[in-house]
């Protein structure tokens, strides 16, 4: 610019201190346009799951009252399928629109039609419902459900099964057994069940309750005819001078056990000898014995002196061990501390040879459950119990035997994890008397190794002979 003759220059504002205000200025809005962003695009995803998961809740509502009579089978599917997408769809993962949900659905509707049975075509074609029991891992049961529950029919109406699983079936055996496999919940079943603690093995003679035997064969042993057992159960009694006590316990228990349509044996294991009770080492020498004739999937140890009361308390084979005698009468049907497992209580093969059985050292009553208790614990292994409604059993009245010493008994507690390994399944050691395979029962009666003791040298130190 020329003012008067002079060349005047004009001040131009600096384009690099532009750019870098400008940059600051578009870094510093930045975060907050990313934060608007975000929560508008939370808000968009929110409200797109809650319109896809209302409309497919109205697409199945409308399809089950268009359908046919369903199978419970497809039924059953049907709500898992929908607590699938229900939980798929809360977490987060939107699936895209509801227009390819309906689309995945067409294309898995005929793979799982091809899988189901057949629907029935009639409503009296549909098979009676078996009673809803299948075994429970914790339990919710009201006051008001344990009135109901011990209905005659069978019945479970008003019991909220927190949760549940289902005992898994053993189909290694009898694969040319063209027969269909046992209902988990047999139809059969009656429910709670009158209880007589009087009976004598006077009362009626053997051979008229060979009679009344459904098809047993000798050993205590039934299996069903009418479908192929899931699991085969070996029952173990450890048992001494309780003549009225056993025949009472098989009057009820043989019914039950066919009811509940399973592969059984029942093995009464009695000890020899004036010693004291070792309930420990008959119930391990049992196992050795029962293995030695078949191979059982589970064992279920019972007192001589509990009677069922419910025969919907199944004695199949858990995949977690479980304490059956929940509710006691002797206790006021309640459970009296969270560890016990004594009285009956079932436990598969595999389980048991991992906890290594029973402690063979507790001699007198008491002590060796607690230890089992302490070798589940140890392996990490949770205890399976029906609802007191169910697990309720009735105890013979009698004189208890003498207790093992206390101080013996808390010091083998105490380090019932150290010996674990080395006492038990794999150290019992016995001499069998005899064996007798009588119609109710296999007898055996066993002498048990003195090498199964301990001794107090001093007042403070226990002293353990392996």
């Amino acid at each position: 610019m020329v003012i008067r003759g002079h060349l005047v220059p004009i001040p131009v504002p600096p384009v690099r201190a532009i750019s870098r205000r400008s940059l600051k200025h578009f870094l510093r809005l930045l975060p907050s346009v990313l934060g608007l962003l975000f929560i508008l695009s939370l808000i968009f995803i929110t409200l797109m799951n809650v319109a896809i998961i209302n409309a497919n809740r109205q697409f199945n509502v409308v399809q089950r009252s268009t359908s046919p009579i369903l199978s419970t089978n497809q039924i059953v599917h049907q709500q898992q399928q929908q607590y699938h997408q229900d939980n798929v769809q809360s977490m987060g993962m939107d699936g895209g629109s509801l227009r390819r949900m309906n689309q995945l659905q067409s294309l898995v509707a005929p793979i799982v039609s091809h899988f189901s049975p057949p629907s029935p075509s009639s409503p009296s074609d549909l098979p009676s419902p078996p009673p809803p029991l299948p075994s429970m891992i914790r339990v919710n049961v009201s006051n008001d459900s344990l009135t109901n529950a011990g209905n005659s029919n069978g019945s479970l109406e008003g019991i909220d099964f927190a949760e549940y699983q289902l005992i898994p079936s053993d189909k290694k055996h009898d694969t040319l057994d063209p027969r269909n496999e046992c209902p988990l919940i047999p139809s059969s079943l009656v429910g709670r069940l009158p209880v007589d603690t009087d009976l004598s093995s006077d009362d009626e003679s053997l051979e008229e309750y060979q009679l009344k035997a459904n098809g047993l064969m000798p050993g205590g042993a039934w299996e069903p005819n009418q479908c192929r057992a899931r699991h085969k159960v070996a029952i173990i009694i450890p048992y001494r001078d309780r003549k009225d006590h056993l025949h009472a316990l098989l009057h009820h228990l043989h019914p039950i056990l066919q009811r509940q349509q399973i592969s059984y044996r029942i093995y009464v294991v009695e000890q020899f000898g004036n010693d004291t009770f070792n309930k420990g080492v008959l119930m391990n020498a049992g196992v050795r014995e029962a293995l030695k004739e078949s191979d059982f999937n589970c064992f279920i140890f019972h007192d001589v002196d509990l009677i069922p009361e419910d025969d919907r308390n199944l004695y199949s084979c858990p995949s977690i061990p479980r304490h059956m005698s929940v509710a006691v009468d002797k206790f006021n049907y309640t459970l009296p501390y969270p560890y016990l497992v004594g009285g009956v209580f079932a436990i598969s093969k595999a389980h048991f040879t991992l906890v290594n059985g029973y402690s063979n050292l507790y001699w007198g009553w008491g002590g060796e459950d607690d230890d089992m208790a302490h070798r589940l614990k140890l392996h990490d292994l949770k205890i399976l119990r029906p609802p007191e409604s169910i697990g309720r059993y009735t105890m013979i009245k009698h004189k208890h035997r003498a207790e093992s010493p206390n101080n013996v008994r808390t010091a083998l507690l105490r380090m019932a994890k150290r010996r674990a390994s080395r006492d038990g399944f794999n150290s019992v050691r016995y001499k069998i008397i005899s064996r007798v395979n009588e119609l109710l029962l296999s007898h055996v009666f066993v002498e048990i190794d003195p090498i199964h003791k301990w001794s107090f040298p001093s007042p403070n130190k226990l002293v353990i002979h392996f």
